[in-house]
């Protein structure tokens, strides 16, 4: 399990964590398709065009294409750099233990 915390509460000088590609796609991969690009009007369109409205990416992390799903890998690596500049970090918590 993972948590963002206040780097305040950690070492000032942490290291930034780095995901494996296993992680990035459980992170981003189970996703469901853009839903709030649907409530803008956006749909499914075999070739993209904004005018539109249509995005070959509005399906399920199955579906993707190789390329698409390296788009939502990299934006989950960079999570964590983005909130090391904001102050936070990523820090994985030890499993709940059950009596």
């Amino acid at each position: 399990m993972l948590r963002i915390s206040d780097s305040a509460t950690r070492a000032a000088y942490a290291p930034v964590v780095l995901f494996s590609l296993s992680v990035c796609d459980l992170l981003f991969g189970h996703r469901p398709p853009p839903r709030e690009r649907e409530g803008d009007g956006w749909r499914f369109g075999r070739l993209r065009d904004d005018e539109r409205k249509l995005q070959p990416d509005m399906v399920d992390w199955q579906h993707l294409s190789e390329h698409a799903r390296d788009k939502g890998r990299d934006a989950v690596r960079a999570l964590p750099q983005i909130l090391a500049d904001a102050g936070y970090q990523i820090v994985r918590l030890a499993p709940r233990r059950t009596l």
